[in-house]
């Protein structure tokens, strides 16, 4: 198997720019850890004309 050098445009448009999401996630992770409880809140809907299900998942918590 051989290895592939990612080129400029691959690394600035797809791992530069997920980065920030990254960093965020990684902080939401270690704040919900802290956390005692964790509320959801899911709603599911039809909405499109192709009938595409959606679904909405809402988390809640209060940190110091």
């Amino acid at each position: 198997m051989r290895y592939f050098t990612p080129s400029r445009k691959y690394i600035f448009t797809t791992l530069i720019t997920s980065m920030p999401s990254v960093i965020h996630l990684i902080q939401l992770k270690k704040k919900l850890n802290e956390t005692i409880e964790v509320l959801l809140t899911i709603d599911v809907w039809w909405s499109n004309r192709q009938m595409r299900s959606y679904i909405g998942v809402v988390a809640h918590f209060i940190s110091n």
